[in-house]
């Protein structure tokens, strides 16, 4: 079963720190949201959005669906 990890750094890419696992994911994008602080993960093989908090937790399903690409 594939994983993808996300971890967080500072700037110089160092303290780095696990933020979570996505099991069974193929991740196609990622996109934080700093008022909230939660991070967003896309699954193109799936078709999920999942998200978490900063520190890993919290981590639920935002939308999935069966979505049909525009091109052919």
């Amino acid at each position: 079963m594939p994983t993808s990890d996300v971890f967080h750094t500072d700037l110089a890419g160092r303290n780095r720190k696990h933020l979570g696992s996505f099991r069974s994911m193929n991740v196609s994008g990622l996109t934080l949201d700093m008022v909230r602080r939660r991070l967003y993960v896309s699954d193109q093989h799936k078709h999920t959005i999942e998200c978490t908090n900063y520190e890993g937790k919290d981590k639920y399903t935002v939308a999935s669906a069966e979505v049909r690409s525009a091109i052919s």
